[in-house]
């Protein structure tokens, strides 16, 4: 495998790096935005010499049988899952998770007025639900 050091320059290569065509010499130079460099390496552990792993949340597993729903992340701590198919019956529950909890995934005594699929889109505090209709 890699290196951590190896994967933080292919990143750092990769997404940070800037092309110019310098005047003088009429050759590619590259430019680095020092801040995100050190930014990225902080968020991987890079400036503490530590790695940061990644562990399964099973209170986290996406429920089972669910599709065709909408879904938004509201206020970056709750993902909200409405209507959809489950076992191919069409479902107007709302469920949620909480990422800073381990409750898991929690049925709302809430539901959308119409079973179904569905987009969503959050605007300010307000989901806005968008019905669709597809042979399944």
């Amino acid at each position: 495998g890699l290196s951590m050091e190896l994967c933080v320059q292919y990143l750092v290569d990769g997404y940070m790096k800037e092309e110019f065509l310098s005047e003088e010499c009429g050759v590619y130079m590259m430019m680095y935005d020092m801040a995100l460099n050190q930014c990225i390496q902080q968020f991987i552990g890079m400036d503490t010499n530590v790695v940061q792993r990644w562990k399964k949340n099973e209170a986290f597993t996406m429920l089972k049988g669910i599709r065709s729903f909408g879904a938004v992340l509201y206020r970056h701590r709750f993902i909200i899952v409405l209507g959809g198919i489950i076992n191919h019956n069409l479902v107007n529950e709302i469920y949620f998770l909480d990422l800073q909890s381990d409750q898991g995934w929690q049925l709302s005594p809430v539901v959308i007025p119409q079973r179904g699929m569905c987009s969503a889109l959050l605007i300010d505090d307000t989901i806005h639900i968008f019905p669709y209709y597809a042979f399944t």
